[in-house]
């Protein structure tokens, strides 16, 4: 592991030195050490949770592209207004406005404890025109449906930030995995947590609800159906 963190550093340190690189910036090169600790630490997590192994170059220039976009979302923030306090009508168009712009989405992951394979759904809906984005996977060597879930919120921030979606509204039916994200707690039995916080500073803003599974039922049939199809290829089944 020693090795492969020298070889990341050193990858990092050639791009920083390199002249002919425009794309840098005083500000990025400040975050920069962070994030390089940060996808070291992750990409050592999915090697051992996941047994996905990642080259020290792919390690390097994650760590140089999230600096430089978590630098821009900071840009971002600081460009907007600052809210002060007013009248409490102000308040209300406040909360209407952020309803208004708000993306919704739903998700929800089967787990199959045999094969610890995992079937992830997600549905985004537009604020204004109430169109759906529907997507699904599936993941191999699941160790929970803790995990599982949390999976399933790491491809919903990923698939919203290739949509360029930044205002999220994210019902789950899992309490644990809510207050985990909501309250910034580390748990022990999902590292991927981490990954998702990660994710969410990215964002503009992401709230994250807990709602019954009678109520997540498009996203529950979807997530079981992937799973279905996926072990069915693989000669298993779903209990």
């Amino acid at each position: 592991m020693l090795t492969f963190i020298m070889c990341v550093l050193n990858t990092i340190f050639s791009v920083a030195r390199d002249p002919s690189s425009s794309n840098r910036s005083h500000s990025c090169t400040l975050t920069l050490f962070p994030w390089v600790c940060w996808v070291i630490w992750t990409t050592r997590n999915q090697r051992t949770f996941e047994r996905r192994h990642i080259s020290s170059k792919d390690t390097a220039t994650k760590g140089i592209q999230l600096a430089r976009e978590w630098t821009m979302a900071q840009q971002i923030k600081t460009s907007q207004p600052k809210h002060t306090p007013g009248r409490r009508s102000d308040s209300i168009r406040s909360r209407l406005h952020r309803s208004e712009t708000e993306t919704r989405c739903y998700t929800y992951a089967a787990w199959d404890r045999a094969s610890q394979h995992a079937g992830l759904a997600r549905i985004f809906i537009d604020p204004l025109t109430k169109t759906e984005i529907i997507g699904s996977s599936h993941h191999n060597f699941v160790s929970s449906h803790l995990m599982a879930e949390a999976l399933a919120v790491k491809s919903v921030l990923q698939a919203a930030a290739s949509l360029d979606i930044t205002n999220i509204k994210l019902s789950i039916d899992n309490q644990t995995l809510a207050r985990v994200i909501n309250d910034k707690l580390f748990h022990k039995e999902i590292g991927v947590v981490e990954d998702i916080k990660s994710l969410s500073s990215l964002l503009i803003d992401i709230s994250v609800y807990f709602i019954p599974r009678d109520e997540n039922g498009r996203a529950d049939s979807l997530a079981k159906t992937t799973l279905r199809t996926h072990l069915s290829v693989l000669g298993s089944h779903v209990d």
